[in-house]
């Protein structure tokens, strides 16, 4: 059925919330056995409950994280960082100029849901789909980077520590893979944004294109017109 909403968990949305939540998961792990005067580690290790459960640990902290990493990217990273950005603002501005869309008439709502209302209101039942295509081939991908470098920053920080005492690794390659990570962390920060950017321009030649099409059909149906 046309505009119907799946129920269940689509890989773009494992790709963009639990996954890079599965590395606060370990990080939170790593961090209490860095604190914890018992060796964490070699306690999962010794037997398959004890496995079973660390792993339950990391799919339940690590959904959970994901979902609060995507409220910091959306809150933070897009609305107080990305969104100032005069490249990015340039494209919003087009597409409201295109749409005829007044930011004014909507107090305290996101660019998302507006862009939600000027899609259902001028394409209709499909609008969804429309919408869908942007969200799964462009903006779930700015959304993964974005709660990646998130995610590691504190990986960073806490691996050093976790290798050290608990595989007795050198400090200086713990630095080492610490920076590492970091440079990772940095990399899906501009990652996100290009992905968040290209998403913005995507957005403004798909409605650009509906529009263009939507006034050929109003030519051609205004020729018929003045034929007959």
């Amino acid at each position: 059925m046309t505009g119907e909403i799946p129920g269940q968990f689509e890989y773009e949305h494992l790709l963009s919330h639990t996954f890079p939540g599965f590395f606060t998961a370990v990080t939170f792990f790593m961090l209490m056995d860095v604190w914890s005067p018992t060796r964490l580690t070699e306690l999962v290790l010794s037997n398959y409950n004890n496995m079973i459960a660390f792993i339950g640990f990391v799919l339940l902290v690590g959904t959970i994280m994901g979902v609060i990493l995507d409220n910091i990217h959306h809150s933070i990273l897009e609305g107080l960082i990305f969104d100032q950005f005069d490249e990015v603002q340039l494209w919003i501005t087009k597409f409201n100029r295109l749409t005829k869309i007044d930011p004014n008439k909507f107090n305290h709502c996101d660019p998302e849901n507006i862009i939600y209302y000027y899609f259902i209101k001028k394409i209709g039942a499909d609008a969804l789909n429309y919408i869908t295509h942007l969200r799964k081939g462009k903006y779930c991908y700015s959304e993964f980077y974005a709660n990646t470098f998130i995610a590691l920053v504190p990986f960073s920080i806490v691996v050093p520590y976790y290798l050290l005492k608990t595989f007795q690794v050198s400090w200086s390659l713990c630095i080492f893979i610490s920076l590492f990570i970091l440079f990772i962390s940095c990399i899906s920060f501009v990652s996100s944004y290009q992905a968040y950017m290209n998403y913005n321009k995507s957005l403004y030649y798909l409605v650009l294109g509906f529009m263009e099409e939507e006034e050929k059909l109003g030519e051609y149906y205004a020729r018929i017109t003045y034929n007959f």
